[in-house]
C-alpha cells in the first residue's frame, strides 16, 4: 500500500472542512435560539428583581415580587451546565427574603398626626439581603 500523497491529504482536509461547514451552523443556531428564548423569558423576572433591589437600596422592603413558579419555569429553560448555578441563585434569593429584618414604617418614624402608611416596611439589614439577591441578578443577566 502506498502512502498518501500531498494532493490526497489536501482533498481529505477539503472534505472535512466542507462537512464541518455543513454541520456547524446547525449547532450554532440551535444554541443561539435557546439562549434568546431564555433571555426573553428571564426579562420580566429580572425587571421584578431590579425593582426589589431598588426598593431595598432605598430603605424600604418590597416583599417578594417573584413567584417560585416563575423561577422554576426559567430553571427548565436553563442549559445543563448553568442549571446548578441557577438553582443556587434561586436558593439565595429565597433565603434573602427569609433573613430580611423588617419593621413597620410607623414604628421607625412615629407620628403625632393622622399620617399612617399601612403597607410600608423598612428593612434593617439591606446589605445582607442585597448580597444574596446579587446571585440571582447575575444569573438572570445573560
Amino acid at each position: 500500500m502506498e502512502p498518501l500523497g500531498l494532493s490526497n491529504w489536501i482533498a481529505i482536509i477539503g472534505v472535512l472542512i466542507a462537512a464541518i461547514g455543513i454541520i456547524a451552523p446547525h449547532f450554532i443556531s440551535g444554541r443561539g435560539s435557546a439562549r434568546a428564548k431564555l433571555r426573553a423569558a428571564a426579562a420580566p423576572v429580572l425587571e421584578k428583581l431590579l425593582d426589589e433591589i431598588d426598593a431595598i437600596e432605598g430603605g424600604s422592603y418590597p416583599f417578594r415580587k417573584i413567584r417560585e413558579s416563575e423561577l422554576k419555569k426559567l430553571l427548565h429553560l436553563t442549559p445543563g451546565r448553568k442549571r446548578k448555578k441557577f438553582q443556587y441563585a434561586i436558593g439565595q434569593y429565597m433565603e434573602a427574603h427569609e433573613i430580611a429584618i423588617t419593621k413597620h414604617w410607623s414604628d421607625e418614624n412615629p407620628s403625632d398626626g393622622p399620617v399612617f402608611f399601612p403597607a410600608s416596611f423598612v428593612i434593617k439589614n439591606p446589605d445582607e439581603v442585597l448580597v444574596k439577591m446579587s446571585h440571582l441578578k447575575k444569573e438572570l443577566s445573560w
